[in-house]
């Protein structure tokens, strides 16, 4: 799951605790990323999973292209 525009949350009414409960209800094994382009955090994270699950599909020669 991820979890964009974490910045804002001491601005808006959201429950990051509950949200992540809530997925982890549904998908005991659920992957949650927190992502904030403000503060550039999370991104790196991001990206190694989007690369991990692209070489899985495509297989090793993926990360070549």
């Amino acid at each position: 799951m991820l979890l964009n525009k974490t910045d804002l949350l001491p601005y808006v009414p959201f429950d990051l605790a509950a949200a992540e409960e809530n997925a982890r209800r549904a998908n005991p094994g659920i992957e949650v990323i927190h992502v904030s382009w403000m503060r550039k955090s999370g991104i790196a994270e991001w990206l190694a999973w989007l690369g991990a699950r692209r070489e899985k599909m495509l297989g090793p020669r993926a990360s070549a292209v």
